[in-house]
């Protein structure tokens, strides 16, 4: 393989996985100054909303081509690709920092809803182990814990997000350190469910999954339907991430700091008391933005694959636009 691309792919994971918590005390999620909207409108007119957002909406556009859907427990209510037919539904991405919320799942499934405090500390970032790059080269869990991540006294009980703290829980609370990409797949697999598709392309639980759109959405309707824990879990314990506005207990976070969002276990609350709507989401490095609404009761996805620097924010501003205009019913 060229080492130019592979000096690129690691330095895109470097990026993909800085990251940490609060002190003794938890910051309550700001509630949203503008809650989120509903609408009277019938199923297939907030579906057409969606859609002409999504295909129209200059924000949109500019990174097009991508794969949207939204849907309930029960199923896609909407959705297509946008700016050419690929991605689809079924094509495999790499989803970077959404495979989060699938890991903090599996941790919640095989805990039975228990979390040790070291476990918790893990989720939600706040452990102190924010020294990490990528699993890039590593062939196991725990070889890439031993040799990658570190723990900085300085970052415990204070919000550093990045996947050290996974990588942590991985090999050091779980147990799981001798698995491979492949077998860390399996493992997950069997308590997420074999439907889902998740395979793993490095030993990292953070930032590995490679996933279509189809299978993240079911493990989203899992989620909706209660078949997982982390139904009962969304939004528990949120912590402030941004360093300017809680210096103290916030040190880093790959979110604009002209928002405020919180964080929770192993997914983001779209708090920012302006723009915020209360979702719950998990953006990855190279533009894959799922989420559920504050409600509960819908899930989202924008799916595609850039390698721009700003790829996930860029899919966040659209996919928000999108899930507005669903809830709305007026096209953005």
């Amino acid at each position: 393989m060229n080492i130019n691309y592979l000096v690129f792919i690691t330095l895109k994971l470097i990026l993909l996985t800085a990251c940490g918590k609060k002190n003794n005390k938890t910051i309550p999620t700001p509630t949203p100054t503008t809650p989120p909207a509903t609408s009277t409108s019938t199923e297939s007119a907030k579906i057409t909303a969606a859609t002409t957002t999504a295909n129209l909406n200059s924000t949109c556009t500019s990174i097009q081509p991508f794969y949207w859907e939204i849907g309930s427990s029960t199923g896609a209510l909407g959705g297509s690709s946008v700016g050419g037919s690929n991605p689809d539904a079924n094509t495999v991405l790499q989803i970077a920092s959404a495979s989060k919320l699938i890991f903090a799942s599996y941790v919640l499934e095989k805990r039975n809803g228990v979390l040790s405090a070291s476990e918790t500390k893990g989720l939600n970032f706040t452990s102190g182990y924010s020294t990490f790059s990528s699993c890039v080269g590593q062939s196991t869990v725990g070889l890439c814990y031993s040799n990658i991540t570190a723990y900085n006294g300085t970052h415990h009980n204070k919000f550093y997000y990045g996947g050290g703290h996974m990588q942590k829980i991985a090999a050091v609370d779980l147990e799981i350190s001798a698995l491979s990409p492949t077998t860390l797949g399996t493992e997950i697999s069997s308590f997420i469910g074999s439907d889902v598709g998740i395979a793993f392309n490095i030993p990292q639980p953070a930032g590995g999954v490679q996933l279509s759109a189809n299978g993240y959405a079911r493990f989203l309707r899992k989620i909706l339907d209660q078949s997982l824990k982390m139904s009962s879990f969304l939004g528990t314990n949120p912590i402030c991430t941004n360093p300017t506005t809680c210096s103290s207990t916030a040190v880093y976070t790959p979110i604009p700091t002209t928002e405020s969002w919180s964080y929770s276990l192993g997914h983001w609350i779209e708090s920012d008391p302006v723009s915020g709507d209360g979702s719950f989401s998990s953006p990855g490095l190279y533009g894959f933005y799922p989420w559920i609404s504050s409600d509960k009761t819908r899930y989202g996805i924008v799916a595609r694959h850039d390698n721009g620097s700003t790829a996930y924010w860029d899919s966040v501003l659209c996919g928000r636009l999108i899930r507005k205009a669903y809830l709305s019913g007026v096209a953005q």
